[in-house]
Order: structure tokens, then sequence, then C-alpha cells
């Protein structure tokens, strides 16, 4: 994932100046630092921001569940390029949004609210990938083969 959120974030920079693409890399590093952990990204924010990394803590914090207002901005953020990319990838291959998906939505166990939370995630990235081509002019497939 560390490898897909960078490959973006190196493409952006140009177009994007404000982009970090070391923060970026680093958020992707740690983001599920706290895996095992119920509502781990909220947990490893709070890890993160203790150790004085609040930035780097507030970009974990939102892989999961990403702000309203990343979504009122007309550019991209660290914090969406890390939602795309944990959304696009699967182990540690890059399986796209929809394989992703299918994914969750097998592991929801048929709970219908699992299952519309995991549907708007999805929903969320598809908007981000297409800001991310937009500024680029080409694919994600095109950015990251």
């Amino acid at each position: 994932m560390a490898k897909v959120g960078t490959t973006l974030a190196e493409a952006l920079e140009p177009h994007v100046p404000t982009l970090d693409v070391e923060l970026v890399r680093a958020a992707c590093l740690l983001h599920d630092m706290a895996r095992n952990r119920p509502k781990h990204a909220l947990v490893a924010q709070n890890l993160l921001s203790n150790l004085g990394l609040g930035r780097l803590g507030a970009i974990v914090g939102a892989h999961m569940v990403l702000p309203p207002e990343q979504m009122e901005t007309f550019t991209v953020t660290e914090e969406q390029l890390l939602y795309l990319a944990d959304k696009i990838v699967i182990d540690d291959k890059v399986a796209g949004i929809e394989a992703r998906a299918q994914r969750v939505l097998a592991a929801s166990g048929q709970d219908p609210a699992a299952e519309e939370g995991a549907r708007t995630r999805m929903q969320v990235a598809k908007i981000i990938k297409a800001r991310v081509e937009t500024i680029l002019g080409r694919s994600l497939d095109e950015v990251l083969t």
C-alpha cells in the first residue's frame, strides 16, 4: 500500500505543490499499526498524536472514515490519498475499488448497516479516484503501472 500511496503522491506533487509525499508514505506504512484493536484508525491517530506527530496521526485516523470537510476541497490531500490507497489495495496487490468492495461486503455478514457503510466508503473512494484522474489527465491504472 505504501508503494501505491507514494506513487500517487509523487505523480500529483507537480500539480498539488502543497502535497507532502513523505507524509503520505509514512501514513501508508503506519495506517494499520493498531489493526488488532477496535476502532484501529482512531487508536493509531491517538498514539501518533501522543508522540507529537499530530498531522501524521490525523492522516492515519482518516483512513477508514474520511472527515466530511475532506470532500469539500477541490484538491487532493494526504488524507484522501491514504484513503484511496487503502480502498484499492488488498493484501499486497492493487485490486481496485470494486474488488475491495466485494471483499468488504462479503465480510459484512449481511449486516445492513455494515453494508451501507462499506458502500459509502467505496463511493467516497470513487470520488477521490476521479479527482486524481482529472488532475493527472490519465487513469489510475496508467499511473500505477
